[in-house]
């Protein structure tokens, strides 16, 4: 994780099955994950996107819904 003073209200997290829900665009302090990284739990740790189980099927579906 790193610091920032200007970070997101809505970390994206595996649970959100690769479809985040909406959020507030506001800066807050806190600690982050790295660019790539999600939190794989609601207080973390930081795993690549890639490891969230799901996460191939809803980047599928997702592009199928854009065609």
């Amino acid at each position: 994780m790193e610091y920032s003073t200007c970070g997101t209200a809505c970390p994206e997290k595996c649970t959100d099955g690769g479809m985040p829900g909406p959020c507030t665009m506001q800066c807050v302090a806190g600690c982050f994950c790295k660019q790539g990284y999600v939190l794989q739990w609601e207080q973390g740790p930081c795993v690549p996107r890639a490891l969230c189980p799901g996460v191939k099927f809803f980047a599928y579906e997702r592009n199928a819904m854009n065609l």
